[in-house]
């Protein structure tokens, strides 16, 4: 075999891999699945990873990696047969997201597993979208489907996926997002199963394995640069229940090039919301994957990673807690990863993101035909070394794109009033924390809203003195009159010409806010990101007039002589609140 012939043959297994994401994309029937809330994977006989899609969800797709791990050795191997499942307690997170998997006989090396996942629009329970804030047990969130064959040679049963359609609102658009998977996971198997035929077994498992030496390699170089110690990052989540925000702790062990995981400090289960392990594993794979862009998808980073989680606390679910807030748990286990190692690797890393779920849920009658609408609604993206954090950015564990306004218009009895960056929402900082956004719907026909939102305690955390992002609001004019309804609410009844206002938080800022370039605020007072008044009460410069560089240069030196910011206070206090 020449030296070129194994980077040749990789390179078109990571094609095969693509593919699949690309054709489930374009052939799906929902706009989450359009916008990217998939993923596709390879893996070995033993759950290693040997590819994944370049497009993929770095959270789904770690979490593909956990699932089977967890579940190979039981799963029917048998070619073309495609197994189904979203069993959150069981490698999963939560009911939407439906996970396929085939596998892929490599001569006498074993069974090789092509797997794909997406999150589904509904899967039935008692909200559209699994997203049941008070749900007290998992039989309310929607149908659970344990590992089910689901296709014999990539022909699906129809009787099976005619059965899931009916547990679903919308069974025609259940039905060929389905299909579609399916289809798209043919796809990649027959264009692997080709491959295998022209060059052997021993070749292909060469090619792989090769790539994945030299991506373990490249993790090891990347965490020799990790600065050995112990990295705390400490978050609070708002409760569904009028009760206080709940604790998140995230403790990071570099040392001998491993890291080791501990949530000891986290509270214990608050309420009916939980996480299960498998989607904190793939929150801390996909926190650190954020830290090593250098580092090929093939490596495996579950090897490398030590995770303890204290029994009793809400990130370990079991049957029958519910999980429909797994999504935004598993989100701050990224940040809180991200948050913590980031001091670890100077300037490398970036503050927290905003997250906070985010979603609007709709549904009601309208022309007398039933219509369901989940939202999901982007945040401000956390800062780093290198520049400000992104605006407007989907929830880490997602990332899907925001569907269009005219199709929302056009398909939902809903006018889009005003989607606009909220400016100013980033945290200050050297570099500022992306700005949230800012949502107003009116309703046109009689409604039911459930409304899923974070972020509203506490605001993204800053790094080396950067600020906390805004929190989140969300306002509902309702007979004449504005008024606050909880974050976390199902059932509310709306009339035409009802409006909801919804205000998501913004990213934490990164640095000290009195190193931020003047040129620097000066755009952003340009832009209408900042007032006068914000410039010098958060970065320490007295602009005069809104003019470029028009500013008090006298003024601005007394007041950047004071370098005490909002999160030197902010961290006191959690040391006097982790004293006792």
């Amino acid at each position: 075999m020449s030296a070129l012939q194994p980077i040749r043959l990789w390179s078109r297994v990571q094609g095969a891999i693509d593919e699949v994401d690309a054709a489930f994309r374009v052939r799906a029937f929902d706009s989450a699945l359009h916008g990217g809330e998939t993923a596709v994977a390879l893996f070995g006989p033993a759950g290693a990873s040997w590819a994944s899609g370049t497009e993929s969800t770095p959270f789904l797709t770690a979490l593909l990696g956990t699932w089977i791990r967890e579940t190979s050795s039981e799963t029917d191997s048998t070619e073309g047969h495609v197994i189904l499942s979203n069993d959150p307690y069981v490698g999963g997170c939560s009911l939407s997201d439906l996970r396929v998997v085939t596998g892929l006989q490599i001569g006498d090396h074993g069974v090789a597993w092509l797997a794909s996942s997406g999150h589904y629009p509904d899967i039935g329970g008692r909200v559209p979208g699994g997203v049941c804030p008070n749900a007290w047990d998992i039989s309310q969130e929607g149908v659970r489907i344990p590992k089910q064959l689901v296709a014999t040679d990539f022909r699906p049963d129809v009787a099976v996926v005619d059965l899931l359609a009916a547990n679903t609102r919308h069974p025609d658009a259940f039905r060929g997002n389905l299909l579609a998977q399916i289809a798209a996971l043919a796809t990649g198997a027959h264009r692997l199963r080709s491959l295998l035929d022209r060059c052997g077994p021993t070749a292909f498992v060469e090619a792989v394995t090769r790539a994945r030496e030299e991506s373990q390699s490249l993790l090891v170089d990347a965490l020799s640069s990790f600065v050995p110690g112990t990295y705390i990052s400490r978050d609070r989540l708002d409760p569904s229940e009028n009760r206080r925000p709940f604790r998140l702790v995230t403790r990071a062990t570099v040392e001998s090039g491993r890291i080791k995981i501990s949530f000891e400090g986290s509270d214990l289960v608050p309420g009916s919301g939980a996480c299960p392990f498998s989607a904190v594993r793939a929150g801390c794979e996909a926190g650190l994957r954020q830290l090593l862009p250098e580092v090929p998808s093939s490596a495996d980073l579950h090897s490398v990673l030590d995770l303890q989680i204290p029994a009793g606390t809400f990130l370990d679910a079991t049957f029958p807690q519910a999980v429909s807030t797994a999504s935004e748990i598993a989100g701050r286990v990224t940040a809180g990863m991200g948050e913590a190692l980031s001091k670890a690797v100077h300037g490398r890393g970036s503050a927290a993101d905003a997250g906070g779920g985010n979603l609007i849920v709709l549904e009601g009658l309208h022309q007398g035909r039933p219509f369901y609408l989940r939202l999901a609604v982007g945040s401000g993206g956390g800062a780093s070394g290198c520049g400000d954090g992104l605006t407007n950015v989907g929830a880490s564990p997602r990332r899907g794109a925001f569907p269009s306004i005219e199709d929302l218009e056009r398909e939902y009895p809903i006018r889009v009033l005003r989607y606009e960056r909220r400016g100013g929402s980033g945290g200050a900082g050297r570099y500022r924390g992306g700005d949230g956004t800012l949502i107003e719907l009116r309703v046109e026909a009689d409604s039911r809203l459930t409304l899923y939102l974070d972020r509203g305690e506490r605001g993204a955390g800053g790094h080396y003195r950067g600020a906390r992002g805004s929190t989140s609001s969300v306002k509902l004019h309702k007979e004449g009159h504005w008024a606050r309804p909880p974050r976390k609410v199902e059932g509310l009844n709306l009339k035409p010409g009802d409006r909801l206002r919804l205000e998501t938080a913004g990213g934490g800022g990164y640095g000290h806010p009195y190193e931020r370039a003047i040129r620097l605020l000066s755009d952003d007072l340009s832009a209408q990101v900042l007032t006068r008044r914000k410039a010098a009460l958060e970065h320490g410069v007295l602009f005069r007039s809104d003019e470029k560089l028009d500013y008090d240069s006298a003024a601005t030196f007394k007041l950047r002589s004071y370098r005490l910011t909002s999160a030197d206070v902010e961290g006191l206090v959690d040391e006097i609140e982790e004293m006792g």
